[in-house]
């Protein structure tokens, strides 16, 4: 099964938050991409560069695409789980959206 393409412009945003994330300098942000026949992942880290250790603050948000792209993933509906990675990808978008507004809050635009 082929991945449809909203969620692929979808991973793509996701990667370009990512690199702005990384850029506005107040946080790392890692994108995580595991695909083969049988698996299908993405995986977003962040954390705050000034942590003291490297786990403090550190978020880690997962997105299984295989729910979608492998036939009878779970015994998902097709309709559950388009909606369970919708859910999934959009949590990770808006988590990068927070940082980001967080890291640019106080700067000159």
């Amino acid at each position: 099964m082929k991945i449809p393409s909203h969620l692929r412009f979808e991973i793509a945003a996701i990667n370009d938050l990512c690199i702005d994330v990384g850029l506005a300098g107040k946080y790392e942000a890692n994108l995580d991409l595991i695909v083969s026949h049988a698996l299908f992942v993405l995986d977003v880290t962040t954390r705050r560069l000034d942590s003291e250790q490297p786990a403090d603050g550190r978020v880690r948000l997962h997105c299984t695409l295989g729910r979608i792209t492998v036939p009878g993933w779970g015994n998902l509906t097709e309709a559950l789980a388009h909606e369970l990675v919708r859910e999934e990808l959009d949590r990770i978008v808006r988590h990068l959206e927070q940082l980001l507004a967080d890291s640019q809050e106080g700067q000159p635009s």
